[in-house]
């Protein structure tokens, strides 16, 4: 249908005072009754069938507050960069460095996000409660975000990202030092100290990060770029698609591939690390 009204107001007035309202009573009838009508104006007008009348979008009445087309018709949303050309990865010799110069408060944070693939409201969430320092794991069951006023609001992870995280030696003895030296925050035990007895929010660790990147001499890295370092890690390590997706945390399967399918060794991949091992071995012969 066009965009043109099919009644004038004056036309509608007239049939309006004589629809039933929404309690029975003439009188206003219901919002989209007038929608309705010149829908069924247009079907007799065109000949066209009920099931091939297309989706009504005639001017409403001002006090409907609804607008009578969508202003996005046509528009063409930008293309999305390739994952393989838009990710950043750190190097190792990034995030040892800029583990070296940090500050000692926030030195397990930054491990937590390179090493445990933690995001920024996950890590910022975590309480001495939530790790087992004998079975060397960590549990993932909140995040911290910033509402208005500066005030923060614990809430649970992002669907599907609660997990367990299994810690290596190096980063469990990372979080033991921390506490011993820092202690906790809070009735809650925070492990990381924002405003009085609450976890840090997205400022304060922008904050700290920041800082951080100019004590190391480093520019362009996010610290989300550590998860993606964290992956990296695993999928180098030869872990499967399933395993990755738990660890960090991924509703399902498909989004770990579509963001990390090309760090995956190809068929060629394999195929010429096979030819390299069996030609190892015929020189050896």
């Amino acid at each position: 249908m066009s965009g043109e009204a099919l009644l004038s107001d004056a036309e509608w007035a007239r049939i309006e005072s004589l629809m039933p309202s929404s309690d029975g009573q003439r009188g206003r009838p219901f919002r989209d009754h007038r929608q309705v009508v010149e829908g069924i104006i247009y079907r007799f007008r065109t000949g066209v069938a009920w099931r091939d009348l297309p989706e009504v979008r005639v001017p409403r009445r001002r006090e409907d507050k609804v607008i009578g087309s969508d202003p996005t018709d046509g528009v063409r949303l930008p293309r999305g960069r390739r994952p393989d050309a838009a990710m950043s990865i750190p190097t190792p010799e990034e995030v040892g460095q800029l583990m070296a110069v940090t500050d000692g408060r926030f030195r397990p944070f930054i491990a937590l996000c390179a090493f445990a693939g933690l995001r920024l409201g996950e890590a910022a969430g975590v309480r001495l409660s939530d790790v087992d320092f004998l079975r060397k794991s960590l549990k993932v069951s909140r995040q911290v975000q910033r509402v208005n006023g500066g005030a923060i609001d614990i809430r649970a992870p992002k669907y599907g990202s609660e997990r367990v995280v299994y810690l290596a030696d190096s980063l469990v003895n990372v979080l033991a030092e921390h506490v011993a030296t820092y202690g906790t925050t809070g009735k809650d035990q925070w492990l990381f100290a924002g405003e009085g007895d609450d976890p840090p929010h997205q400022n304060t660790v922008g904050y700290w990060w920041r800082k951080t990147l100019r004590d190391a001499g480093l520019t362009g890295i996010k610290l989300h770029d550590l998860r993606h370092f964290y992956a990296s890690g695993l999928i180098a390590a030869g872990c499967d698609v399933v395993t990755v997706q738990r660890s960090l945390g991924h509703a399902k399967a498909t989004t770990t591939l579509n963001t990390y399918a090309h760090l995956w060794p190809t068929a060629e991949d394999r195929t010429r690390g096979s030819r390299v091992d069996h030609l190892r071995v015929a020189r050896a012969k």
